[in-house]
């Protein structure tokens, strides 16, 4: 036996002996333990391949999901604001707010994603959507539903924070949606009633697409209807985004009236998803 003590040895002797070599065999089965618990280089690659695959799984469908939900807080933000324009045609005689951009010589439907009126004499009065602020009745609670958390561009709510804790604004504001007013498209000198036949089915407002660059939902566009219902029309295409005008500045553009009316039309047209 391998431990069994040498009788040529002293007593003493004989017992290190047997306790070195105790030893020894007691260290060589720790180490061999530990080198049998250890990863390879070629487990830990394979782990690391398994992990990217599943994240790769994984990421388009965590994008729908943050998508969608974005989409859902837009929808209610535009409740918020379609109750406010019901009220507010229900103290009015039925009018929605009016904008100081569909004059009826030269229309700028293009600037209705803007609340407020041109700068006069260091100051800019509410307009269009504007008019529902607290300020001006409280038509809606809080500002902060104009705006969209999808927004891309250079008008989020965070840039006009002090514009909407000062009494008066000092330059014009912009919201995240496009609003289309008391404008009959079929008739733009003629303002249009919340009475109006088909009234309930007429786009009353969309996500903004005054300019390229700045827009909420690629793909799409949240719309509010006249009854205060709220669908999604879907387009795939991006074909509003692609043809807005390359605006990079708050600067009031061209009319354009024909651009945004046939993009109105398209709209109005795009079948629900």
């Amino acid at each position: 036996m391998p431990n069994r003590p040498d009788p040529l040895l002293p007593p003493v002797q004989a017992r290190c002996t047997l306790a070195r070599r105790l030893s020894s065999l007691h260290n060589k089965s720790a180490f061999e333990q530990s080198r049998s618990r250890a990863f390879t280089l070629v487990e830990f690659l394979v782990v690391i391949s398994v992990v990217v695959i599943l994240t790769s799984m994984l990421m388009p469908a965590l994008s729908q999901a943050r998508r969608a939900g974005a989409r859902l807080h837009c929808m209610n933000n535009m409740r918020q604001i379609g109750a406010g324009l019901i009220t507010y045609a229900d103290d009015w005689n039925n009018r929605l707010p009016p904008s100081s951009y569909v004059p009826m010589s030269a229309p700028r439907i293009g600037e209705m994603m803007c609340l407020t009126t041109a700068v006069l004499n260091g100051e800019a009065k509410p307009d269009g959507l504007g008019i529902l602020l607290s300020r001006m009745g409280g038509y809606v609670s809080d500002e902060r539903c104009l705006f969209c958390a999808s927004h891309h561009g250079q008008h989020d709510y965070e840039r006009y924070i002090p514009d909407f804790a000062h009494p008066a604004f000092t330059q014009r504001v912009f919201s995240n949606y496009q609003y289309r007013g008391d404008m009959d498209f079929t008739d733009i000198a003629r303002p249009r009633r919340r009475s109006d036949p088909l009234s309930s089915r007429a786009i009353l407002l969309a996500d903004g697409f005054r300019s390229r660059t700045d827009f909420n939902h690629r793909t799409g566009s949240n719309r509010l209807k006249g009854d205060g219902s709220v669908d999604w029309w879907a387009d795939a295409g991006e074909y509003v985004v692609h043809n807005a005008p390359n605006l990079t500045d708050d600067s009031t553009p061209q009319p354009l009236l024909e651009l945004y009316l046939t993009m109105w039309a398209r709209i109005d047209k795009l079948p629900q998803d």
